[in-house]
This record gives structure tokens, C-alpha cells and sequence, in this order.
């Protein structure tokens, strides 16, 4: 029998289940390790939408959980759309009157500044941007209501719940659409 020398150099294809028994512990840094399936369930999702439909897109998140903010901003640019994040109501307010965007995505409680205070002063220096507000707080209706507001949505939220209200708010900005000034949305 011939010796192979290619034989004794192979890797092999498949690890034993023990191989990753014995691997050290890691303890995930990021909200998306430490909630795997996240990341799968944007790429499945996301996969759905039709490519370079949002690509000029632009959409300013402001919410001072680093989790959050993260996932909206990866959960819309899979969609194609450019996100700018801010975790302050001070910093995204300085970026939205500096930016052109088509939406603004801030959160009710900002550690200095609501959310619906950022809408208002955004609105009152000219600002057009549609404002998207999340919370998880009982008295989203009721600010809601405010004319700065255009839609709200409630934590916790689905991915397809997030993505079917910045779509029909960019949608009704982009056709004019005219109808209820505030949905929200549980």
C-alpha cells in the first residue's frame, strides 16, 4: 500500500461534541450576542423586502438604551435605509436640525430631554421629518397625542411591527397621504 502524504495533512471536516464541551465559557458583550436569534430573524426577515427599495432613505434614532438603539438601527439598515443614532434628546436634537432625514425614531424618556420635547423644538425650528415615538410607558397614548407626534409604538415590539411603522410613515410622507395625525401601535 502506498502512503498518502495528502491523507495525514487533512483536517477534519466535523469537530466531536466534546471539542466545544472542553471550549471556555464567553460571556456575549453586545445585546446581539447576547440574544442570538435576533440577528437570524432580522437576515429572515429582512430577506423578504425587495432590495434598494430604501436606499436614499435617511432615519435619526434617538433612545438612550444602547440595546434598543442597536437593534432598530441594524433591524432598518437591513432594509437599506442609512440610520444616524443619538442617546441623548441634546445630541439627536442637534443632529436632526443639521441632517436631512425622512424620520425620526426617539424615545418618550431621554435622560434630559423627553422625546416629545425633542419632536416640539424640532418642529418649531422648521424641522418636517415625520416623529416616530417608542416607550414602554403607560402615558405613550396620552403623548402620543401631541401634534409633533406622528405615530407611536410601544415596547416591547416585533421587528415586523417596527418595520410596519416606519414603512407607512415613510410611505405617507412620500405620497402626502393625509389622514390620522397619531396611530399607536401595541
Amino acid at each position: 500500500m502506498r502512503n498518502n502524504p495528502v491523507a495525514d495533512t487533512r483536517v477534519p471536516l466535523f469537530r466531536s461534541v466534546n471539542h466545544y464541551r472542553n471550549q471556555p465559557k464567553r460571556i456575549p458583550s453586545s445585546p446581539l450576542e447576547k440574544a442570538p436569534n435576533i440577528q437570524h430573524n432580522l437576515t429572515r426577515y429582512c430577506c423578504l423586502e425587495e432590495k434598494g427599495q430604501n436606499t436614499l432613505r435617511h432615519i435619526l434614532v434617538i433612545d438612550d438604551e444602547d440595546g434598543i438603539r442597536k437593534i432598530v438601527s441594524l433591524a432598518l439598515s437591513r432594509h437599506g435605509i442609512t440610520v444616524t443614532e443619538a442617546a441623548t434628546g441634546e445630541a439627536g436634537l442637534a443632529m436632526a436640525l443639521t441632517s436631512q432625514l425622512d424620520a425620526i425614531i426617539v424615545d418618550l424618556r431621554l435622560p434630559d430631554i423627553s422625546g416629545v420635547e425633542v419632536a416640539a423644538h424640532y418642529q418649531s425650528q422648521g424641522g418636517t421629518a415625520p416623529v416616530i415615538l417608542l416607550s414602554a410607558s403607560d402615558e405613550l397614548e396620552a403623548m402620543a397625542k401631541h401634534p409633533a407626534i406622528t405615530r407611536s409604538l410601544s415596547k416591547p415590539f416585533t421587528l415586523s411591527r417596527l418595520w410596519s411603522t416606519v414603512q407607512g410613515t415613510l410611505t405617507a410622507k412620500t405620497h402626502g397621504v393625509t389622514g390620522p395625525k397619531t396611530q399607536t401601535l401595541h
